[in-house]
């Protein structure tokens, strides 16, 4: 592969194939510590610059003359001329500078071609011509070239050459992109000038906000609120689009004051025009009521640049005569440093406050040479593909954007920018964008197509020394990993290889000083993060050319929290990598011990004596390790700045449907069954997650064990094992304990028993908290749960006459209180359930992993007798999958078996099927349950019911469905003619009323009655 200047390329063996970085440096690599020119890391553009400043004595009539410049491969066209006050309509002023691409291999028989228009009428006022032969060159630090007057001439008679008249200042020179003319000029590539010109911008100087709200006192509360009830009221505190709201303020009932003492941070920019809002609010009502307000101009709050305290204020609080007061702390913390980057990809870590700045220790120059093999991002007429790419380049407080090059696959920029370098633990980002808003006032606006980025660490860089590499444009769609093409870059971290401050910058803190006085939390950064994002893309959306908001996002890592599968895949390798070397020398040890290279155990046995005889040796000889494996890696030392790594990424070989759920919304937008899918998968790695945490809680809790006397026999054995080595080291010299266990370690294969040591032993066998921890049980329930969910779709909140019951016409009523108690005896829990005035039971129940039996004592109502005692019976024997049981009740006044039920039930994820049979055999019943959402608790139910002595059947089906999350509205129809319909209504999770209604349509009086009930549910 092939430079553009025929230089060598060399490509870096890595395993990343056509996604490395790669050596273009030619002859711009090396040490080059004296500079040649401002320009030298990009190769020189020539170009022909115009600078059209104004005319005079023109011909009249002309309004709105414009000028046209043209050569023979390129035409330009000015913007309408504009006049000074009390300045004649003759003498038009433009002050513009054309930049027009030049190729010296048409210098002599060029000309250049300047010609004055008169707007409206499309005259011709007169023109300039000239020898491109006879332009002067000129090259910085060459002072300007001064513009210099010409008279207009004629042109061919159809121009009419009759109507020329007057003079126009301009001048006309060659130059290259490191011109001062250069960024204002209008460049024949780039024709769209409001969005297509090279700029320079400066984030917004960003400050921490820090809010204290105190107190507040004298407030409005509304009157008559409910006994035992405090007032909640709440402060809340808006700057711009950020807010936020305390906890519930703690009252004194003796001096009617609330109290918060809460710290509430936000976001601010300068200049500092917004205000803050401070709202207080009651909520102890449904609806908040405002009990005042108080804006506060960000101007008037004082700014501190350490810990020292700021005094608090007492604010009065608008809203009517006299709404209170509420004491406040406010101030501007300049000596946080406002994150608006992901923390591992920063460029900068300065303080707000200027006064705290350290000294530059370097400065960091960029050369954005181009750009290769881009692919097309738009069509064009006839279905031709096309790209007009620019790059955008951030470090520290400083944007640089240069120009668009359109319609090209190999855009050739040539543009150099320069940064200060405060810390070299920063990354330099340059990014790669196609323009879509050039086109906005011809199609409509859309954001602008990320073609790749590029990250660069400045500490990777050696001092002075320029890198000239080319790095691929990769980028993640949803289809998988794409290269988009590449960039070539030069780049060289100009600063003295030893300077004292340098070197001085790896010993400090990475954050200013505030950071750890006061630090800020974790979820509390990430928020401020992502409002101090939001606040730079508002600002540089607001220059000219403006930045989009998805190209600063893109730029600031704005999405780097959001979580996938990738990235959790990507950093499980990087701690596998980080802990092989541990895993390698484990590795080596056991080689040395198994002697599988005699020689070298032989070595370390004589090298193991030296030491122990010689234990002052132990730590120089370490250290002289390190120094020696640090020289011999420096021979396989990174060449060349790393680009983006896609097996590190996890990027190369990923799942579709991994990277879909990388794309997804937040919340969601994908369908239940796809979220439930991606559910389950997470729950699979959480389990295997959740296996190694407690493998390692159990290692730490055998520890614990060998001291805490749960196994007291382990606990004897390993004290009486510590006391016979503290004899035995009180007895014999550490040099021969140390000399013995060494050679014990080492000693040779002939001597070892392949079995576990009995120390390994020893330890397996001690006692950890795993079988302690209460786990999933698979225990198939109890009797009465076959068929429960279907029943309960079914007839569950329905009304139902009871055997006894009060009647006064249409209504009928009764209550229900049960009572469950778990654990009353190890593995046995009871149940008390009592419907007024219908009957009563006390229910003991026992599950094991596979049965659950229940025995019951209780009373039922008669309407002849009263109440009849009855003891009941049931048990269940399989899994929670499968499972048989019977119920079986007898009558004790009667001594008569009156239940014989029987039941076979099934329960899958998909599917809840049961059949049982009731009344001694004589009635079967076949059910099913399937569950349609459970966000919603939607779900359908059937039933089919036949009597074996009537030769009857019945089917009733019914569904249910949640339409907010307390409210529950469920139906029923069967074949006897009865529809039924409930809706019920929870209030704080605690009580629950119901209304239901039922209608008979095959009554024999043909009037309908329908049934309609009510009840109330409450759960302590």
């Amino acid at each position: 592969m092939q430079a553009n200047r025929g230089e060598r390329v060399k490509i870096m063996k890595r395993p990343n194939g056509d996604y490395s970085p790669k050596d273009i440096s030619g002859k711009k690599s090396g040490n080059e510590s004296e500079r040649v020119h401002p320009f030298d890391l990009v190769e020189p553009m020539q170009y022909l610059f115009v600078r059209i400043v104004k005319a005079r004595g023109l011909a009249p009539p002309c309004e709105a003359p414009f000028v046209k410049v043209k050569t023979s491969s390129h035409y330009m066209r000015s913007k309408p001329a504009t006049y000074r006050p009390n300045e004649p309509t003759d003498s038009p002023e433009w002050n513009q500078v054309f930049a027009l691409g030049y190729n010296k291999t048409d210098t002599n028989s060029a000309t250049l071609e300047i010609s004055v228009w008169d707007s409206p009428t499309e005259n011709f006022l007169g023109g300039v011509c000239f020898d491109l032969s006879d332009v002067l060159v000129r090259d910085p630090p060459d002072s300007p070239l001064a513009p210099q007057w010409y008279r207009l001439e004629g042109g061919t008679a159809d121009q009419n050459p009759g109507r020329v008249s007057g003079d126009i200042q301009l001048s006309v020179w060659i130059g290259t992109q490191s011109d001062d003319a250069f960024p204002e000029a209008w460049i024949s590539d780039a024709p769209y000038v409001a969005h297509t010109r090279s700029k320079v911008y400066q984030s917004p100087k960003l400050w921490y906000l820090r809010v204290t709200v105190a107190e507040a006192q004298d407030l409005n509360i509304a009157p008559n609120l409910p006994p035992l009830t405090a007032p909640e009221v709440r402060v809340k505190v808006q700057l711009g689009f950020q807010s936020q709201r305390t906890r519930r303020g703690s009252m004194n009932h003796r001096s009617l004051s609330f109290h918060w003492n809460e710290d509430l941070l936000f976001v601010a920019g300068e200049p500092l025009e917004d205000s803050v809002i401070v709202l207080l609010e009651d909520r102890t009502s449904k609806e908040a009521a405002l009990l005042g307000h108080v804006v506060i101009p960000l101007s008037s709050i004082e700014q501190r640049i350490d810990e020292r305290h700021v005094a608090a204020k007492w604010f009065s609080l608008e809203g009517g005569p006299y709404c209170g007061r509420v004491h406040l702390r406010l101030c501007l913390e300049g000596g946080y440093h406002v994150l608006d980057e992901a923390a591992h990809v920063c460029s900068d870590f300065r303080p707000t406050a200027k006064q705290l700045w350290k000294p530059p220790v370097g400065i960091l120059e960029l050369g954005i040479l181009g750009a290769r093999c881009l692919l097309p991002m738009k069509s064009k007429g006839g279905g031709k593909g096309s790209t007009d790419a620019y790059c955008v380049a951030k470090y520290g407080k400083k944007w640089v954007r240069t120009r668009t090059v359109t319609d090209v696959f190999d855009p050739r920029w040539n543009e150099q920018y320069t940064w200060q370098v405060y810390d070299p633990c920063t990354v330099l980002t340059v990014g790669v964008f196609d323009n879509w808003r050039m086109f906005g006032d011809v199609s409509e606006d859309r954001p602008d197509c990320r073609i790749g980025k590029v990250r660069i660490r400045v500490s990777t860089l050696e001092s002075n020394r320029v890198y000239t590499n080319s790095y691929p444009l990769l980028v993640l769609t949803r289809t998988g990993l794409k290269k988009m093409g590449e960039i070539e870059l030069a780049v060289r971290f100009a600063c003295p290889s030893l300077l004292p401050d340098t070197c001085a910058v790896y010993g400090q803190p990475l954050l200013p000083r505030m950071h750890y006085l006061r630090p800020l939390g974790v979820a509390q950064q990430e928020a401020l993060r992502g409002a101090a994002t939001k606040m730079v893309a508002q600002w540089l959306a607001r220059s000219e050319p403006p930045l989009g908001h998805e190209v600063v996002r893109y730029m600031l890592d704005a999405d780097s929290h959001v979580w996938s599968m990738r990235k959790s895949k990507a950093n499980w390798f990087r701690i596998v990598a980080v802990l092989a070397w541990a895993v390698g020398l484990a590795k080596w040890l056991d080689d040395i011990r198994r002697w599988k290279n005699p020689v070298t155990t032989v070595l370390l046995h004589i090298l193991y004596l030296v030491l122990v005889w010689y234990p002052d040796l132990v730590v120089p000889t370490g250290f002289l390790y390190v120094v020696l494996i640090g020289i011999w890696y420096y021979r396989f030392r990174p060449k060349i700045p790393a680009g983006m790594d896609t097996r590190l990424s996890q990027a190369e070989a990923v799942d579709p449907d991994e990277l879909d759920e990388e794309f997804d919304t937040m919340p969601s937008s994908k369908s239940p069954d796809v979220i439930q899918m991606r559910y389950d998968r997470l729950r699979m790695l959480a389990a295997r997650v959740q296996t190694v945490l407690g493998d390692f809680a159990t290692q730490g809790e055998r520890l614990q064990a060998l001291v805490s006397w749960r196994d007291p026999r382990a606990t004897k054995l390993f004290i009486g094992v510590c006391l016979a080595i503290t004899v035995t080291l009180y007895a014999m010299p550490p040099k021969m304990v140390a000399v013995a266990l060494g050679f014990y370690y080492l000693r040779h294969p002939m001597f070892r028993n392949p079995m576990p040591s009995a120390t390994l032993n020893f330890f397996r066998r001690l006692p950890s908290l795993s079988d302690r921890l209460i786990k999933m049980s698979t225990f198939p329930g109890l009797y009465f749960d076959i068929g429960k969910k279907a029943k309960d779709v079914l007839r569950k909140d329905y009304a139902h006459p009871s055997p006894i019951h009060f009647h006064y016409q249409f209504m009928d009523y009764n209550v229900d209180l049960s009572c469950q108690v778990d654990e009353i005896v190890p593995g046995f829990r009871s149940l008390f359930k009592c419907t007024i005035p219908d009957s009563g039971k006390v229910e003991l129940q026992h599950l094991t992993n596979y049965s659950g039996i229940t025995a019951c004592l209780g009373l039922e109502g008669n309407i002849e007798k009263g109440y009849d005692p009855v003891v009941n019976l049931s048990g269940l024997v399989g899994t929670n999958i499968v499972s048989l049981g019977a119920n079986v009740a007898f009558d004790i006044p009667t001594r008569t078996i009156n239940k014989l039920n029987a039941g076979l039930g099934l329960n899958t994820a998909f599917l809840v099927a049961s059949l049982t049979m009731h009344d001694r055999f004589n009635i079967v019943k076949a059910s099913c349950y399937h569950e349609v959402n459970p966000l919603t608790k939607t779900a359908i139910a059937a039933e089919l019911k036949h009597s074996l002595s009537m030769g009857e059947s019945g089917v009733t089906i019914g569904a249910q469905h949640a339409f907010f999350p307390q409210t529950l509205v469920k139906a029923r129809l069967d074949t006897y003619g009865k529809a039924g319909a409930v809706i019920q209504q929870g209030f704080w999770e605690r009580c629950f009323i119901t209304m239901a209604g039922e209608v008979d349509f095959k009554t024999t009086d043909n009037t309908l009655h329908p049934k309609v009930g009510v009840s109330v549910a409450l759960r302590p």
